[in-house]
């Protein structure tokens, strides 16, 4: 049973939702994967956007461990196994298999080499639409803090 006695009710008035940073990054977040989805469809690109940075990351670095592909996209291994199970199924990227047989490597398929460009014309017009009105320097802090806050929370 939850006990209500701890509840501090003042705290509770001071806290206001839409003001809150991480309220308002979820909101921009889902509304930006909303928008490369769309970009996405309107190209007749079968690939969602949690399917893009992963697809990305393997043409960025190479060849990579599911565990390392985890890390890069700050994902969970459970969610991408989900995800490269489509992709495997669509010919985007392969197993290879290391010496280890347990252990396996991820990378990209020539089918997906050919597909990042693509790809990322898309994340760019979705991110030219987020960021419409902005200045350049405004874009540079905006993404620094992002990135500090990022920081803050990985430790």
């Amino acid at each position: 049973m939850f006990d209500i006695s701890n509840i501090d009710y003042d705290l509770m008035k001071e806290f206001v939702l839409d003001d809150s940073i991480g309220y308002n990054f979820n909101i921009v977040a889902n509304l930006l994967k909303r928008e490369l989805n769309e970009q996405l469809r309107r190209e007749n690109i079968d690939v969602m956007a949690e399917q893009w940075a992963l697809l990305f990351r393997l043409h960025e670095r190479g060849s990579m461990n599911q565990q390392d592909l985890a890390v890069a996209t700050s994902r969970d291994n459970a969610s991408i196994t989900r995800s490269l199970i489509v992709l495997e199924k669509k010919q985007l990227i392969q197993r290879q298999f290391g010496q280890d047989r347990r252990n396996h490597y991820l990378s990209l398929t020539p089918a997906g080499e050919e597909l990042v460009p693509r790809l990322i014309a898309c994340a760019k017009k979705g991110l030219d639409r987020a960021t419409r009105g902005m200045e350049p320097e405004e874009l540079a802090v905006l993404n620094k803090l992002t990135l500090k806050i990022a920081a803050n929370l990985k430790n």
